[in-house]
């Protein structure tokens, strides 16, 4: 199956059980937190969303904030404004929505970031929900990218640092360039291009706080082929589970695991 659906909401895609990045994730770390998917949110995550709305969907955005002047969320107000709000509104506090303006305002005042984001670019789409078979294993995957042309893809950060340094580190840690990988080729399958991957896959970011500085990345072709290569070796993972449910260690190693100090650890020491 292909399908693009640009009617999709963010909770029907997230609902649906085909393989996304985040279920890729969860395999890497065990089959069994794959199986066991965490169901939680967070005001970081929740703040996320909100940026992406503000940045990439701003008329939608206006129209469902629901802005409250009060300091805290646990204040009286806050939670009696969150109790009485229709569906699908952004309630949160002026702060938060002072902050949003001024990390929307850093992005389009971004010149590489305002082409990249253009909705005048030939074929854009804003958060479009993307489906298809995977080759190997017939296994149903998915991905949703912020912002998709015919020349490239870009995903949407907001972070607490936007120094190259920095976001690299975090970008390891939370395998961003899975994400791209997987991402191209997603986009490739269900829209079309020259071969798998073809379109660039660019990042940008925003700090979460003053002076809401703005970066772009990317990365290059061989942190792409190793991805590709993580990304696959998940999926077989899942494939090979499928197929021997019954008998298939899901938990961490089945083994005793070395240990070693880390080098802070002992350094007094030596």
């Amino acid at each position: 199956m292909i399908e693009c659906r640009t009617d999709m909401s963010a909770d029907e895609y997230h609902a649906d059980t085909a393989v996304s990045k985040h279920r890729l994730d969860l395999v890497r770390r065990s089959l069994l937190h794959y199986l066991h998917p965490p169901k939680f949110d967070s005001p970081a995550l929740q703040f996320g969303r909100w940026a992406h709305s503000a940045v990439l969907e701003a008329d939608d955005f206006e129209s469902r904030v629901i802005e409250v002047d009060v300091k805290t969320k646990t204040s009286k107000a806050y939670k009696e404004a969150v109790a009485n709000a229709p569906a699908g509104s952004y309630v949160m506090t002026t702060r938060d929505a002072q902050t949003l303006s001024h990390v929307a305002h850093s992005v389009w005042s971004h010149p590489i970031a305002t082409e990249l984001l253009s909705p005048n670019n030939p074929g854009a789409m804003v958060e479009s929900s993307l489906f298809w078979d995977d080759d190997l294993t017939g296994i149903q995957c998915k991905c949703r990218p912020d912002y998709v042309c015919d020349d490239w893809i870009v995903d949407f950060k907001t972070c607490q640092s936007a120094a190259l340094f920095d976001f690299e580190r975090d970008a390891a840690k939370y395998r961003y360039h899975v994400q791209a990988a997987w991402y191209r080729r997603g986009v490739t399958q269900t829209l079309g291009g020259e071969g798998v991957g073809d379109r660039r896959f660019l990042f940008v970011a925003v700090e979460k706080r003053p002076p809401y500085a703005c970066a772009v990345f990317e990365y290059d072709d061989e942190a792409l082929e190793i991805a590709l290569a993580e990304a696959l070796i998940d999926i077989n993972k899942i494939a090979e589970y499928r197929a021997n449910s019954n008998s298939y260690w899901c938990g961490y190693p089945l083994r005793i695991q070395a240990l070693k100090l880390p080098r802070w650890a002992h350094d007094e020491v030596i």
